[in-house]
């Protein structure tokens, strides 16, 4: 939808006869498709990690394979790096050969100012910040689960405020054209940031509390642990459902 509109707009905008007509009508087509892909995919992130909120989903309806959402959000977490990769070097190639061909005297349009812009700067940190985020996701089998699971939400935390930014730049700020008709991420993302943070919150303050362990037995088979832990007054459960247990003594981990 977005490539296609995009699409018509530099049909009618772009002379035939302008020089690298093809480039100025796909690139700013596809970099707009994908940049709402990007949208999307932080849009429904925040989501997949309400657990409060998908438990409760889960106990009205069998429609939706909640069971597979950690699955589909190591999905979506994937494929909204590749997207952010994949833009930003066609945005690097798009303007580095517009520029070029102006310095050799062949392209009218000045697009070498681009490469120091604002924008141009808060996209190379989100490139930078999708590419740390791949590689340590790809590898967490061989990373310590401590280690990747905070820079993990620090990398993440780190990659909204990017976006966020990357599109209050100077020209939003200055009230231009461009920048009034930017997709402002907050817009796509502060819904669901909302729910996530809604249900982060409920958890912290309803659904932990601090019990004794009553009992512990280790099986013969070395491995399985049984742990008989004092039920809090407030809790009640349905099959199926899991908890997460942090043992002090052992580390600050769930």
């Amino acid at each position: 939808h977005f490539f296609y509109n995009k699409y018509s707009e530099k049909l009618v905008a772009v002379p035939t006869v302008a020089t690298n007509y093809h480039w100025k009508v796909l690139v700013p087509a596809i970099e707009f498709g994908l940049m709402h892909s990007i949208l999307f995919q932080l849009a429904l992130i925040p989501v997949t990690v309400s657990r409060s909120l998908l438990g409760w989903v889960a106990t009205k309806t069998s429609a939706l394979p909640l069971e597979h959402i950690m699955t589909l959000h190591i999905h979506i977490g994937y494929a909204f790096c590749f997207v952010v990769i994949i833009s930003t070097l066609l945005f690097f190639t798009f303007f580095g050969k517009l520029c070029h061909d102006h310095n050799n005297g062949t392209e009218t349009v000045d697009m070498c100012s681009k490469f120091r812009t604002e924008i141009m700067a808060t996209g190379l940190v989100i490139f930078g910040l999708a590419n740390v985020i791949l590689l340590t996701s790809y590898f967490r089998g061989r990373l310590k689960f401590e280690f990747f699971y905070y820079l993990h939400i620090i990398m993440v935390f780190a990659m909204y405020a990017g976006t966020l930014v990357h599109t209050l730049d100077d020209e939003f700020r200055k009230g231009s054209k461009v920048g009034k008709h930017r997709s402002q991420t907050f817009r796509w993302v502060i819904g669901s940031v909302a729910i996530y943070i809604a249900d982060r919150s409920w958890r912290y303050l309803t659904q932990e509390s601090e019990v004794p362990v009553l009992s512990s037995h280790c099986h013969a088979d070395g491995g399985s642990v049984t742990l008989q832990i004092l039920k809090p007054w407030w809790f009640s459960f349905l099959p199926g459902q899991y908890l997460h247990l942090q043992i002090p003594a052992i580390n600050s981990m769930w």
